[in-house]
């Protein structure tokens, strides 16, 4: 749901080009009218059909940005289900947003490789191809020449897990600074 109340979903593709390089492209966000099963099935049938693309090569993924987000939302909840009530005392709005950050520090800090261990695990029970962290993480479509070498580890734990953890900390630091 964006900010004008309308229900959407982002389009991306995922897709493997003739140099078997996977290649992902944002398409962009189509609104829809609610957000049940039937509704999306068909916002994605009126896009592949606009888009001439192929059902019959379609192999599809779904990803609702709450789940993603659980272990965070999970934090942060209890702190905004708070802080709408009516008759909440400042004191314990503050305690709360003081707990909600030490734990989003406790997770940054601590629980990157439970993560790896659990999103292995559905990997493995789901036949998906676990990359090997310590191996180089390759930007698709980009010269290796002058990039510096990183490795798979340092993409997922720095650039994506410590980046939407400090993003959160950064937030509720702007917006309950002491």
């Amino acid at each position: 749901r964006d900010v004008s109340i309308k229900e959407q979903m982002a389009m991306g593709l995922r897709y493997v080009n003739d140099k078997g390089q996977i290649i992902e492209r944002f398409v962009g966000v189509q609104h829809v009218t609610d957000t049940t099963s039937s509704a999306l099935k068909e916002a994605i049938d009126e896009f592949f059909s606009s888009s001439n693309l192929s059902f019959s090569k379609l192999r599809g993924q779904g990803y609702d940005g709450a789940s993603n987000m659980r272990a965070i939302l999970g934090i942060t909840n209890t702190l905004s289900l708070a802080l709408q009530k009516k008759d909440q005392d400042i004191v314990s709005a503050m305690n709360l947003v003081k707990t909600c950050k030490e734990n989003l520090q406790l997770m940054r800090d601590n629980e990157f490789e439970e993560l790896v261990e659990q999103a292995s695990s559905f990997c493995y029970k789901h036949d998906i191809i676990v990359p090997t962290m310590d191996e180089e993480y390759v930007i698709p479509r980009r010269s290796r020449r002058n990039a510096p070498m990183k490795t798979n580890y340092h993409r997922y734990r720095v650039e994506i897990f410590i980046h939407v953890i400090d993003g959160q900390l950064a937030e509720l630091n702007d917006r309950f600074n002491e």
